[in-house]
């Protein structure tokens, strides 16, 4: 397995909790106002 897949896989890994915890910020104040 190349280097540079593996590199892709955890950056998309990374990418994917970044969304998910801007996610749950939006809808935690979404859920305050």
């Amino acid at each position: 397995m190349p280097v540079w897949t593996i590199n892709m896989s955890t950056m998309c890994k990374n990418v994917l909790q970044t969304i998910n915890e801007l996610n749950a910020i939006f809808i935690g104040k979404g859920t305050e106002h």
